[in-house]
């Protein structure tokens, strides 16, 4: 049994738990949305891969969260709530985040949807566990996805005028995983974000990368992650095997 997939059940089981509890939320110093219940799950899943493997390092979104020790083979990336602000209030469109890298590549990857009742679990290599039950993504119907491009919150303003010259309709979840999942499922065609962060977009990622949905960065090359707390200043993800010269040059324009 691989190293996530031996704790997963540990994790749902606590996840379950906590989100059983009564929701505080506030707003952090920088200006974004936190929960009594993303501080608890976090804490739950921190202490969950503490008591099975003492020396990995861990990244994760809120404060308390960076272990990083360069020689350390295994990395944790952890974001307990993606999509906080739609948690709040009480929307679908959020997940729970946990990735296993070894060195800079991604391993393994578990990712929760409770307002979907959805838990997806990937291995390199071995496909997608939907539900405790093989996943395989039908291909992707381009007559109704070809035109649904989902963008971020910091893109959506300045880039859907240029998306809908081009015929695209843009859409905005606030939430990376949820996005991604979109891809997935085969109801948009791409996933477009800035100034993201490694525990955001990772995880979700390495599990559609397993669908063989790819990612990219500014230099249309395929996005290589790396352990560390730095910001990811462009990802795309895309179900197009080549993606068109006009997008590419709309999503560098500048944002305001």
């Amino acid at each position: 049994m691989k190293r996530l997939q031996q704790i997963a059940g540990n994790i749902e089981s606590a996840v379950n738990t906590i989100l059983g509890n009564n929701l505080v939320h506030w707003i952090k110093a920088d200006a974004t949305p936190v929960t009594n219940m993303d501080i608890a799950i976090q804490a739950a899943i921190i202490r969950i891969i503490r008591e099975h493997y003492p020396n990995d390092n861990i990244i994760s979104e809120e404060e308390g969260g960076y272990h990083i020790s360069a020689g350390e083979q295994y990395s944790w990336v952890i974001d307990p709530i993606d999509g906080t602000a739609n948690f709040i209030e009480q929307k679908k469109e959020f997940g729970i985040s946990v990735g296993l890298m070894e060195d800079n590549r991604f391993v393994e990857a578990l990712l929760v949807f409770p307002a979907l009742q959805e838990k997806y679990y990937a291995a390199a290599g071995a496909g997608i566990v939907l539900n405790g039950q093989p996943f395989r993504p039908a291909p992707p119907d381009m007559s109704q996805i070809a035109k649904e491009v989902i963008l971020c919150s910091k893109t959506m303003h300045s880039l859907t005028p240029f998306f809908s010259t081009e015929g695209y309709n843009t859409t905005c979840y606030r939430c990376a995983t949820y996005s991604l999942l979109m891809l997935l499922k085969g109801r948009a065609v791409m996933y477009h974000t800035i100034n993201t962060r490694l525990y955001d977009v990772g995880p979700m990622s390495f599990i559609v990368s397993e669908a063989g949905i790819k990612s990219f960065d500014s230099n249309r090359r395929a996005l290589a992650f790396s352990v560390s707390e730095d910001v990811i200043p462009f990802f795309l993800s895309t179900v197009y095997e080549q993606l068109p010269e006009k997008i590419y040059e709309i999503m560098m324009m500048p944002t305001v």
